[in-house]
């Protein structure tokens, strides 16, 4: 489901989380560091559609910020 806010595009940010294999947390955080464009409607946080192809283009869809950590040692395993 995606709503137009001002006729621009909304993704709900569960779904930008799906389309970037990610968690709702991590969007909220690409949206803070301006990595994409975000916006609260209400009480759901939404993505500008263009603003996640975008980023997805970019990146080659894939997320360039996650960071695997290993369950081991802790570490980040690349």
């Amino acid at each position: 489901m995606s709503v137009a806010c001002e006729n621009i595009p909304l993704i709900p940010i569960e779904e930008a989380a799906r389309a970037l294999h990610t968690t709702s947390l991590s969007v909220y955080m690409h949206i803070k560091r301006k990595l994409i464009v975000g916006r609260e409607v209400g009480e759901r946080w939404f993505v500008e559609a263009e603003s996640l192809a975008g980023f997805l283009a970019h990146n080659g869809g894939n997320d360039p910020t996650l960071v695997h950590v290993c369950r081991g040692c802790g570490k980040s395993c690349g």
